[in-house]
C-alpha cells in the first residue's frame, strides 16, 4: 500500500496470525519492507518478522541473517531496540556478537535501546559464560547513563551478575542516587527497598555510602526520609557512627529552622530525635555529645520532640554516671526555657534525682525558686489580682456596662460526675487568666497556676528528694 500507516498496521496485524497458510504468500512482501524508506514501516516489519520466525521459523529460515544486516544499517533507535529483542529471542549468538561489535558505543545509545541492551545481557549472561566480563563492562557504562530507568536496570542486573564488592558498591550508589534525584516518591521507595535488600545480602560491603545515604533526607516526603533513617541505622557501626550523629545534628537543627516549610516537620523532628537516640543507645560514645545537643535545642523543640528528648536525657543520666554533672548544669541552665508540663516533669524528675553534692543542690533550689516566682503562690497572687481588679474598675465606672446572658451547657467533672457551667463562668475563668498575665510568669509558676496538679506533685516530690540529701 502507498500509505505508510496502512502497511504499519497491516504488519502489526501479521504478529497476531499463527496460521502457515495465510502467512505464506505474504512473506516476500513483509520482509520488502525492512527496506522500506519510513521507520513506522520498518520497525513493525521487524516485529512481524520476528514473531512469524518464533512460530514458524520454516517460513523464513534467513529471518535472524535479515535482521541482523538490517540492526547494522539502521539508524532509527526503535527499529534497531526492535530488531534487538528480536535477535535476543530468536539468534541470541547473533545479538552477542552484535554486542562484541559495539561495546565501545553502548554509552552513545538513546534510552530505548539501551534498555534493550540490558535485556539482552540479563537473557544471555548464563549461557555465556565466557563473555561476563564483558557483559560487567557494558553494564558499568550504563550506570552512567542519563535515564533512571536504564540506571536502575543496570543496576540490577549488575547485582545478579556480579556478587564482588566494586559491584555492590557501583550498585548501591546508584540506587542511592535515583532515591535523591527521583521526583516521584513511589519510586524513590522502591529503589530504597531495593537497597536495603542489595544490604541484607552483602552485609558490610556498603557501609561506607551511608553518608552518601543520608542525603536522601532532603526529600520532603516523611515516608521517604523513614525509610532511608531506617537503612541508615542499620549501616551505622563504630566506625561511622560519630559521623552520622553529626549529620543528623545538622538535619536536626535545620528542620527546627525551617519549621513550617513542608507538611509533618514536627513529625519528621520526632523522627530524627528517635533516630539519634538509637544511636546513642547502641553506641554509647556518643551520648555525651547527643545530650548536649537535646539540652541546647530542648526549649526549640516542640513538646512531642521535647518529650522524646527529655525521655532520652533520663535514660542516660542512669546508665552514664560520669554525665551527671554536666546533665544537671545544662538543664539548671536551660529549665527557665521549657514550656510544656510534661518536659518539666522529666527535668524535675532527673534534678531531684542526680543532683548529689551541696553544690548542685544550691544551683537546682535556686532555679526552681526563680521558675516558682513570689512565694506564698496563692497569697501573692491575689494581690496582683485585688490590684488589677480596683484598675478595672475604676476604668469601668465611666461606661456603662451591657447586660450579660448566660448560657448553660453540662461538662463532666474528674471523677465521672456531671456540673453545669455557664458561659459567664467560662467567661469569668478565661479574664481571670488573662489577668494573672500566666504568659508573662516564669514556666514553673504559669504551669501551676493553670492547675497543674501532676506537675505540682513531681516538684513536691523533688524538693522533698532535694532536702533529705
Amino acid at each position: 500500500h502507498p500509505n505508510e500507516y496502512i502497511r504499519g498496521s497491516t504488519l502489526r496485524f501479521l504478529c497476531k496470525l499463527r496460521e502457515a497458510e495465510l502467512l505464506e504468500p505474504l512473506i516476500g512482501p513483509a520482509c520488502d519492507c525492512l527496506g522500506h524508506r519510513h521507520a513506522y514501516v520498518r520497525k513493525n516489519a521487524v516485529a512481524a518478522v520476528g514473531s512469524i520466525y518464533r512460530v514458524l521459523p520454516q517460513l523464513i529460515p534467513d529471518a535472524p541473517e535479515r535482521i541482523c544486516a538490517l540492526l547494522g544499517e539502521e539508524a532509527d533507535m526503535t527499529c534497531r531496540r526492535n530488531a534487538l529483542a528480536m535477535l535476543a529471542a530468536s539468534a541470541p549468538a547473533m545479538a552477542v556478537q552484535w554486542l562484541r561489535e559495539n561495546a565501545q558505543v553502548v554509552g552513545g545509545f538513546e534510552e530505548l535501546l539501551q534498555l534493550a541492551v540490558v535485556d539482552l545481557i540479563r537473557r544471555v549472561a548464563r549461557d555465556f559464560a565466557a563473555d561476563k566480563a564483558l557483559f560487567v563492562r557494558c553494564i558499568f557504562e550504563l550506570l552512567g547513563s542519563q535515564a533512571n530507568a536504564v540506571k536502575y536496570e543496570a543496576a540490577t542486573t549488575l547485582v545478579a551478575l556480579s556478587g564482588s564488592p566494586a559491584a555492590v558498591k557501583a550498585a548501591a550508589g546508584c540506587y542511592i542516587a535515583l532515591a535523591t534525584k527521583v521526583a516521584d516518591n513511589n519510586v524513590r521507595i522502591t529503589v530504597l527497598e531495593r537497597l536495603d535488600q542489595l544490604r541484607a545480602r552483602h552485609e558490610g560491603i556498603i557501609d561506607d555510602l551511608v553518608m552518601d545515604l543520608l542525603s536522601v533526607l532532603s526529600a520532603p516526603d516523611l515516608d521517604v526520609r523513614r525509610k532511608a533513617l531506617a537503612i541508615v541505622m542499620k549501616l551505622t557501626s563504630r566506625r561511622n557512627v560519630g559521623d552520622i550523629v553529626a549529620m543528623l545534628k545538622q538535619e536536626l537543627a535545620k528542620s527546627v529552622a525551617d519549621a513550617g516549610e513542608y507538611d509533618k516537620t514536627s513529625e519528621y523532628r520526632v523522627l530524627l530525635i528517635q533516630t539519634i537516640h538509637s544511636c546513642a543507645v547502641q553506641f554509647p560514645e556518643v551520648a555525651a555529645s547527643v545530650v548536649e545537643l537535646f539540652l541546647d535545642s530542648i526549649a526549640e523543640l516542640g513538646a512531642s520532640s521535647a518529650t522524646d528528648a527529655i525521655v532520652f536525657v533520663r535514660e542516660v543520666a542512669e546508665k552514664f554516671p560520669a554525665l551527671r554533672p554536666a546533665i544537671i548544669d545544662r538543664l539548671v541552665a536551660s529549665f527557665l526555657q521549657l514550656r510544656a508540663g510534661k518536659v518539666m516533669r522529666g527535668a524535675l524528675w532527673i534534678l531531684g534525682e542526680y543532683a548529689a553534692s551541696p553544690d548542685e543542690i544550691r544551683e537546682v533550689w535556686a532555679k526552681l525558686r526563680e521558675a516558682i516566682g513570689e512565694l506564698p503562690l496563692l497569697a501573692a497572687e491575689q494581690r496582683e489580682l485585688d490590684a488589677a481588679s480596683a484598675g478595672a474598675a475604676a476604668e469601668g465606672a465611666e461606661k456603662p456596662s451591657a447586660p450579660a446572658t448566660a448560657s448553660a451547657s453540662r461538662r463532666v467533672l474528674p471523677d465521672g460526675t456531671y456540673a453545669t457551667e455557664s458561659s459567664l463562668t467560662a467567661r469569668a475563668a478565661a479574664d481571670s487568666a488573662t489577668s494573672l498575665g500566666l504568659d508573662a510568669k516564669p514556666p514553673l509558676r504559669a504551669v501551676l497556676l493553670r492547675g497543674d496538679f501532676f506537675t505540682g506533685t513531681v516538684l513536691a516530690s523533688t524538693l522533698t528528694k532535694l532536702v533529705l540529701r
